[in-house]
């Protein structure tokens, strides 16, 4: 259960970037919420289901919202993947570490989306152009990291927990 509602604050969090942050007074301000979402999975659930995660949420966006499959499947199980190799390195996850991680993580998803992006000749941006989203989306993400830190770690500690009791109640796993 706390699979699928990981998911689904996942497509969630989606379709508000997606919809409400294309509203013209909105457009400046772009977090990549998907992207935070899914450090918060990789630090507390671990790099393995921010994989599976980010596939899957990323195969959704490539379907709904994307002009080929598999770019954002790709850049979001990467950034899963690393994140949570990241998160693995060190034994106290403070607050730092992960703004530190989000921002990295997001420069690396831009430069990853547009490098794909360029190399199939779907877009053509300016260097510059591409150096002002992702410090403007970096500086979003930081912001979004911040506020919803406690609700996303209590949140997602909690089906961690859970899940870990059940698998410690499972009679086929103790024998």
């Amino acid at each position: 259960m706390a699979s699928v509602l990981a998911f689904l604050a996942l497509f969630f969090l989606l379709v508000i970037q997606t919809t409400v942050f294309q509203i013209p007074p909105l457009t400046t301000i772009h977090p990549d919420m998907v992207v935070v979402l899914l450090m918060y999975i990789s630090m507390i659930l671990g790099a393995r289901q921010a994989v599976f995660y980010g596939l899957a949420i990323g195969l959704v966006e490539d379907i709904i919202y994307g002009r080929f499959i598999g770019l954002y499947a790709f850049s979001f199980a990467l950034i899963g993947y690393f994140a949570g190799l990241v998160f693995n390195l060190f034994f106290h996850k403070s607050l730092l570490l992960i703004l530190v991680t989000v921002l990295a993580s997001t420069c690396v998803f831009e430069l990853i989306t547009v490098s794909i992006s360029g190399l199939y000749e779907i877009s053509d941006f300016a260097l510059v152009t591409v150096v002002d989203y992702t410090i403007r989306t970096m500086i979003f993400n930081g912001i979004f990291t911040l506020l919803i830190y406690a609700p996303a770690v209590k949140w997602l500690e909690k089906a961690a927990n859970r899940r870990r009791r059940g698998r410690l109640s499972d009679p086929d796993l103790n024998g």
